[in-house]
């Protein structure tokens, strides 16, 4: 089955090759294909889950790195990942983990963009 699209946000996938223009705000990323182990979960973050951000040197709660943002704590209960059998790919809206980062030996890119209804924005 389809993973669960919580509060009617939805997520999208392409392949493609990286612009400068592309993914301007945060609900676009751009990941490395072969980094992937599937299956692909997009669900609600979880509490006490860690994963390694982009360019951070380890592991960091979510919670911790919301806190360190300044995002609301309101919002902080709608945050959503994208995760495969090993971990944590994304925590959006805000950053991409550093396993799924592009590099000079990426071979496919995927463009990751989530859609969020009129009815879900605040």
């Amino acid at each position: 089955p389809p993973p669960v699209q919580p509060a009617g946000v939805g997520i999208s996938v392409a392949a493609g090759r990286p612009a400068a223009e592309d993914c301007a705000d945060a609900n676009c990323e751009w990941l490395a294909a072969e980094t992937l182990r599937p299956p692909l979960i997009w669900r609600l973050a979880r509490k006490g889950e860690s994963f390694i951000p982009l360019g951070a040197p380890g592991s960091k709660l979510i919670i911790d790195l919301l806190a360190e943002i300044k995002m609301p704590r309101r919002r902080r209960d709608q945050v959503r990942v994208l995760a495969d059998a090993e971990g944590i790919l994304w925590v959006w809206p805000v950053r991409l983990a550093e396993r799924a980062r592009l590099s000079a030996t990426t071979e496919t890119a995927l463009r990751l963009t989530v859609k969020v209804p009129a009815s879900a924005v605040e």
